[in-house]
């Protein structure tokens, strides 16, 4: 990606006299791709691995990385100055360039002491800590819930804010209330990862531990005692220090920058001098008069030194515009819980604050080497149901705060309540903050728990992103409009393309896409034109398009399904195939006269017939005689339109036949005019008209009389 840092970070670095101007880089982040649950393929940064092992070979080192000397002045506030030496020194890794190293950002120390003191917004477990003053300590655990906190999101400001933000002074910090602390930091920096690599300093293996961790890294953050005695241990002409025995415990925060294995013994103090060669080498927060030019030699053999080390990893922008975090933990951890059984899990659940799309997941792991899954309950509400399905799992090196991304973002409308849910082997990370919103799965059962789980939810409120990932929920099962999914409408009403799609290119907030692994070109083409396929068969044809969005910082890819709409058929005149009876439907069709494609449609049944008509004897009457049948039944009477009546003095009624029509409701009819003493015969039937013909019932019986 050809982005200025400034672009990177999101406009919040400039060139001023501080900072250098931003130049453009190449291979600041790389990006792996992952093909999620959903069929979304992504893009992430890649996490820089930390290496485990004794293959340094190089006898000393400096980082390229360290950032300019500080000085803490009066404020007891060197971890403060440590955690942003960290993030300082990743960032300028991170955008290094061959030929240069990296550009060098100035992040705020006083917003990190303001923002974890009660009176700057923080009074969850550290209500003793002030800002400023000697006694304004803290540690790195501390450092890392602030940098691992979105800002202004809770009840507390976290993440890491320009210096220009939020300037320091070396004179004590005054008293600040919450509201100054939380407001005016538009934008912060945050690690995905914060690892804690060694508690001591035993050992060959920890030592090249360290090593490893300041080449991969750019520095490690580390606490040492200094101590009232320092006198004792402290070689002012070298800078160098070296403590013979463990007292007391640390009292200051130091970051280690580099190595010399061959560092003379003799360069320390000749009454308090180490059994061997080598030392670390530390940026000091105590200005550039200190030491040698602000930095100092630690003996390898130094009791204490170095203790509580930990590292930052992968520096991002956290946005609150586009961007949220959903969290509870406000201060460091106070240790860790948890069973130990194979099916436990740990749940936190939040409320959505607005339609959104969660895109990681963070949680502190309280050990090494824990095996991780991951999973979002989407309805809180369901929990009781709720089958526990991974969507990530991870195994760590260290303990520390960890950034998992989903490879299957979920998205939760507002107003919805849903859950993080982590399943490991071992414990997690307990907090200070109420845990009315924790669970905890054991024994089989979901129980409420008495802790609160460091877990967070990070999302995306990118309106464009969004827009695309609530389409795709919505659609993933059915056709789309591809113009209308990258637009996030039409999800819903199954918009089958039949006419130009958009042509590639930029759309809003920054996204570009175009089209990619097209299935039939024929009739999609990669500059998003339609050509319809001839008519046959099928009246559309499915063609999948993967359609790549790209921003800045990360791109995915969307499959999509396109039904696209043939050609129109030309059909002939419809033919009987089969004719209806009265127990089953026909059948009529048409035939495309281009592609013989036929075309049916069926024919209803026929009405049942009419039932045939009982006559009775007629009755002679004075040149009449009177025709009589039975009644017909109430559906009959209902169906017939006429009982049709024929006379005729020949038996066969093969001449002189003569019709009449009665009301089906009657049940005789009276013939007059006839010849006296001739001999008529009569027969009846029913009949009646509908939209399909006429429907008969067969004739009654025959019989005669003579007329009076």
């Amino acid at each position: 990606s050809d982005k200025s840092l400034e672009q990177v970070l999101g406009g919040i670095v400039s060139a001023n006299e501080e900072t250098p101007a931003a130049s453009d880089y190449s291979e600041g982040y790389k990006f792996v791709p992952g093909i999620t649950d959903s069929g979304i393929e992504l893009g992430y940064p890649e996490h820089a691995p930390l290496k485990n092992g004794l293959d340094i070979q190089s006898t000393s080192y400096i980082s390229p990385y360290v950032t300019s000397v500080k000085d803490q002045g009066a404020n007891g506030l060197c971890w403060a100055f440590t955690a942003m030496g960290l993030m300082e020194s990743a960032i300028k890794m991170q955008t290094a360039e061959d030929g240069d190293d990296g550009i060098e950002v100035d992040l705020s120390e006083a917003h990190l002491s303001y923002a974890m003191s009660a009176a700057g917004g923080n009074p969850y477990g550290e209500e003793g800590r002030t800002p400023g003053g000697v006694y304004a300590g803290g540690s790195g655990h501390i450092a890392a819930a602030y940098l691992m906190r979105g800002m202004p999101g809770g009840a507390c400001a976290g993440g890491a804010t320009l210096e220009k933000y939020d300037p320091y002074r070396t004179t004590e910090l005054p008293i600040r209330n919450a509201s100054e602390t939380l407001t005016g930091k538009p934008k912060v920096i945050m690690p995905s990862d914060i690892l804690f690599i060694a508690d001591s300093n035993k050992g060959l293996f920890v030592r090249q531990t360290i090593k490893n961790a300041i080449q991969e890294y750019g520095s490690v953050g580390a606490s040492i005692q200094w101590g009232d005695d320092s006198d004792n241990y402290y070689n002012k002409s070298t800078g160098a220090f070296y403590r013979s025995r463990k007292t007391g415990s640390t009292d200051h925060g130091v970051q280690i920058v580099g190595w010399d294995d061959n560092y003379q013994a003799s360069n320390f103090l000749s009454t308090n001098m180490p059994p061997g060669n080598g030392a670390w080498l530390i940026k000091n927060s105590w200005g550039t008069g200190f030491g040698k030019n602000g930095y100092n030699w630690v003996s390898y053999y130094d009791a204490w030194f170095p203790d509580d080390c930990y590292v930052v990893n992968d520096i991002r922008v956290y946005d609150p515009d586009n961007s949220y975090i959903y969290e509870y933990d406000y201060t460091s951890p106070e240790g860790t819980s948890g069973t130990t059984a194979n099916d436990n899990m740990f749940l936190r659940y939040f409320t959505a604050e607005q339609d959104e799309v969660i895109t990681q997941v963070c949680v502190f792991l309280g050990e090494s080497n824990q095996s991780v899954k991951v999973d979002i309950l989407p309805d809180y509400n369901k929990l009781s149901s709720y089958k526990f399905k991974a969507k990530e799992t991870i195994k760590n090196d260290y303990p520390g705060w960890h950034t998992i991304d989903l490879g299957d973002p979920v998205v939760v409308r507002k107003g919805q309540k849903f859950g993080v849910v982590i399943q490991t082997n071992e414990t997690l990370a307990v907090d200070y903050d109420d845990s009315s919103n924790s669970n905890q799965y054991y024994d089989g059962k979901w129980r409420n728990s008495r802790y609160g789980w460091c877990i967070k939810a990070k999302t995306t409120r990118d309106e464009d992103i969004v827009g695309i990932y609530l389409a795709y929920d919505e659609m993933k099962d059915d056709f789309a409009n591809v113009w209308g999914v990258i637009r996030g409408q039409n999800a819903i009403t199954d918009t089958r393309v039949y006419a130009d799609l958009s042509e590639p290119g930029a759309g809003p907030y920054g996204t570009t896409f175009e089209y990619i692994d097209i299935s039939d070109a024929s009739v999609i083409s990669a500059e998003g034109k339609v050509t319809r396929p001839p008519c046959g068969k099928d009246p559309y044809r499915i063609v999948q398009v993967t359609i790549q969005f790209s921003r800045s910082d990360y791109w995915f890819k969307l499959p999509c399904n396109i039904a696209v709409v043939t050609e129109e058929h030309t059909f002939g005149e419809w033919h009987v195939k089969t004719a209806p009876t009265e127990l089953k439907e026909g059948t009529e069709a048409r035939a495309c006269s281009k592609c013989g494609t036929e075309e049916t449609r069926s024919i209803s049944v026929l009405p049942p017939s009419l039932k045939k008509v009982t006559i009775q004897k007629p009755k002679a009457g004075k040149k009449s005689i009177t025709v009589r049948w039975k009644k017909l039944s109430v559906q009959d009477q209902a169906r017939a339109d006429k009982i049709q009546i024929q006379y005729s003095t020949d038996s066969k009624f093969k001449k002189s036949v003569k019709t009449v029509k009665a009301s089906p409701a009657k049940t005789s009819y009276t013939i007059k005019k006839l010849k006296k003493g001739k001999k008529y015969y009569v027969r009846v039937r029913a009949y009646s008209r509908d939209g399909s013909g006429e429907h008969i019932s067969a004739w009654s019986a025959v019989k005669s009389t003579k007329a009076k």
